[in-house]
């Protein structure tokens, strides 16, 4: 600290002292905060990178033209092949009847499948249809959309169960010449579901009260706010034991005649393959490639037409795609190639009460 009254040459050698003993602590501030605005604009950086490399691995896997089909042409919708051919398409997830498409995929809803069943059934190039199922079951209305699209189906269709066929998955099965279903896969679950949540104990624990104004008894019946009451719940379950009587005279129509216990199998009850060959759910077990042996020899036609759902591209996917596309390729390449498999789920969210199989 300089004093006044010090000398002149006193005072001057101490200023500088005072000025050259801040100069390191600027200069080591100033370092500072230029090294945390690089590091700030590095993570951008990074972070823009992983962003594009994300978003092409995305459309690498969702908007890449399609590889090899079943019939080796490389073509997946095109079935002019010398002799025909056996159409061979799959089935996954939950069976709704809009398109879902999201971030993790495409995911064709009923009427999409239905339809593309039926201009499979107009070509006379197409021998027969194999079908893989992989599916916990869905909506009523979109299940017996897949499920009469194969009963006008009039060739030889083989339905293959591979993880799970159960209750609506097991239900678009039942028009099938035969059922092959691996060992270990989950089917069964015969029956009809609808689901009501109710929020009236918490409401009253919060001392929340609701009023709610209706022009008929029932307007409000599965208002989550309230708990039912045994009229409404008896109008549902004449809704679902109408619905549950058609699942059953559908199983009977067509498989009445190999089905050991109707009791025992249309009690919701979930089976095995191995258990549901026992109880006559299904013909076989076995593996996809057992499935389309049977179908080969059926149609005498050893070619398979690979049926595939494309999403619907719009003029932003369609501008992104190319940009991105070899951006993905390399990550979505490698991603392959590790052996991790892409899988379009399809995931909904059930509100009110939808009646469903599963």
């Amino acid at each position: 600290m300089v004093k006044s009254g010090e000398p002149p040459a006193r005072q001057a050698k101490a200023e500088q002292k005072v000025s050259q003993s801040a100069e390191p602590k600027t200069a080591r501030a100033l370092v500072a905060r230029q090294m945390a605005e690089s590091n700030s604009r590095n993570r951008l950086i990074v972070f823009a990178l992983l962003f594009l490399l994300l978003v092409g691995a995305v459309l690498y896997f969702s908007l890449r033209p399609s590889e090899s089909s079943g019939n080796g042409s490389g073509n997946t919708d095109v079935f002019g092949t010398l002799g025909g051919c056996t159409a061979y398409l799959k089935i996954s997830g939950d069976i709704g009847t809009e398109d879902v498409d999201s971030i993790s995929g495409y995911t064709p809803g009923s009427r999409t499948v239905a339809n593309k069943i039926d201009s499979l059934a107009a070509n006379p190039s197409i021998r027969g249809l194999l079908v893989e199922v992989d599916s916990p079951g869905g909506t009523v209305v979109a299940t017996k959309e897949i499920f009469h699209s194969l009963e006008k189906f009039n060739r030889t269709k083989v339905v293959y169960i591979n993880e799970m066929g159960a209750s609506g998955g097991y239900y678009i099965s039942l028009p099938a010449d035969r059922i092959v279903a691996n060992p270990d896969a989950i089917t069964g679950n015969i029956g009809v579901r609808a689901t009501f949540v109710s929020m009236s104990g918490l409401l009253d624990k919060l001392g929340v009260s609701t009023v709610t104004l209706k022009t008929g008894k029932f307007k409000d019946m599965g208002d989550p706010l309230k708990n039912m009451t045994e009229e409404e719940k008896q109008i549902v379950y004449s809704m679902l034991n109408e619905t549950f009587g058609q699942f059953k005279a559908d199983l009977l129509k067509y498989r009445g005649d190999k089905i050991t216990d109707v009791g025992l199998v249309t009690d919701g009850r979930i089976f095995s393959g191995r258990q549901a060959l026992a109880y006559g759910l299904v013909d076989d077990t076995g593996y996809l490639e057992d499935a389309k042996n049977y179908t080969k020899n059926a149609t005498g036609t050893t070619s398979f037409c690979e049926v595939k759902f494309e999403r619907p591209k719009s003029f932003w996917s369609s501008i992104m795609s190319s940009s991105l596309y070899y951006v993905g390729y390399g990550i979505g390449d490698s991603l392959k190639s590790a052996g991790s498999g892409a899988e379009n789920r399809l995931v909904t969210d059930e509100t009110g009460y939808t009646i469903r199989y599963g």
